[in-house]
């Protein structure tokens, strides 16, 4: 690329020297510009301002709208997550009162070592 530009430039044939020295020119002129969030900066946004007179509020509506969908979807997975842990305390709590009361009508019906083997491994489960 570089050749082909001094070339243009002088209409000759170029060297590797020169070759080298165009090449590094046209690295250092490049220039990028890239920004990192949810807003541009505000050069980008006056540009994009002057190309459409409501960009500016067409970007900040769109960011408060992402904002508000991202704190709806972090409430919605907190109380499904929440909810969850409760139903897994409830279902645990539910198995363990018929796990002793398992025990107890085996020990009221005569199978003592059963019954007190069982509500023994139901309360250590427990812990």
């Amino acid at each position: 690329m570089a050749e082909a530009v001094l070339e243009e430039l002088t209409g000759e044939e170029l060297g590797p020297l020169t070759i080298t020295a165009v090449a590094r020119e046209v690295q250092r002129i490049s220039h990028m510009e890239s920004f990192v969030g949810p807003l541009p900066p505000p050069a980008v946004l006056e540009r994009y301002q002057e190309l459409y007179p409501d960009a500016a509020r067409v970007i900040f509506e769109s960011f408060e709208k992402q904002g508000d969908h991202r704190r709806e979807l972090e409430t919605y997975h907190l109380r499904s997550n929440v909810h969850r842990s409760f139903s897994g305390l409830a279902a645990g709590f539910v198995v363990t009162l018929a796990f002793l009361a398992a025990a107890v009508y085996l020990v009221m019906n005569g199978y003592e070592v059963a019954g007190v083997i069982l509500g023994t491994v139901d309360l250590v489960a427990l812990v």
